[in-house]
């Protein structure tokens, strides 16, 4: 697979994660990556492929408390980043390949809900928007660490299993994915149809309506002819009579 290395790219990688994220990045130059981070294809289709399990819909379990209280919670998920971030407890528990995808993803994750914290300030803050953006990071992360905006988390019991109910959840988002393409694809050929069928019957009923015009036309030519005729006719006789008289 082909490497990516330039500013452009690491922009444009770090957009399509998080638009904010991304700013940061333009405006700054700040880089939550490693150093040593790749960027190529296969990074690229999986990031986009996260982007397509987003859930809009989301919302967070403590949105019926108060603006204090919930912005506690993010600090809680600040917190527990860093202490992440720090500790790197999950190693001992995952694949080298997933540990990598964690250290990313909690470091963008601090990144962001830094940002985030200084948005909830404000009187107009959406909360359920800000938890969603930090959610969608990584849809299916989003969905097994809920516990982050918990004081107290037991981290060992969190990342025991996080790699195998990752897989198995991002195997059947998959499969749903592809089941809704193909419903899609079906749809659209459903409509083609129903398009084309229409167009023929638009068709024939246009041809339909010109012979019905051709016939009415043909019916008043022969109107106007036998009309015609018959003044002729009335005009011949008025003349022979007039004839006759004259004799």
């Amino acid at each position: 697979m082909s490497k990516i290395n330039n500013n452009f790219d690491v922009y444009n990688f770090l957009n399509i994660i998080n638009r904010r994220i991304g700013k940061l990045y333009r405006l700054t130059g700040y880089n939550p990556l490693p150093d040593n981070f790749e960027i190529d294809e296969h990074k690229i289709e999986d990031v986009l492929i996260l982007g397509q399990m987003k859930d809009e819909t989301i919302m967070p379990y403590f949105i019926n408390e108060n603006k204090k209280e919930i912005k506690k919670h993010f600090k809680h998920s600040l917190k527990n980043c860093m202490h992440i971030i720090k500790h790197h407890q999950f190693e001992k528990y995952v694949s080298k390949d997933f540990s990598d995808k964690l250290t990313d993803y909690f470091n963008i994750r601090k990144d962001l809900t830094d940002l985030i914290l200084k948005d909830i300030k404000k009187v107009e803050a959406d909360e359920t928007a800000l938890y969603q953006e930090i959610y969608n990071l990584n849809p299916i992360l989003g969905s097994l660490l809920d516990e982050m905006f918990e004081p107290k988390i037991d981290f060992d019991s969190l990342f025991q299993k996080l790699e195998s109910d990752y897989n198995s959840i991002y195997t059947n988002k998959i499969k749903l994915l592809e089941k809704l393409k193909k419903k899609k694809i079906e749809q659209q050929g459903v409509q083609k149809s129903l398009i084309t069928k229409s167009a023929s019957k638009t068709k024939n009923t246009q041809k339909e309506r010109k012979n019905i015009e051709k016939t009415v036309k043909n019916q008043q030519n022969l109107q106007k002819t036998q009309e015609i005729q018959q003044i002729r006719a009335e005009h011949a006789r008025l003349k022979k009579e007039k004839n006759n008289k004259e004799k």
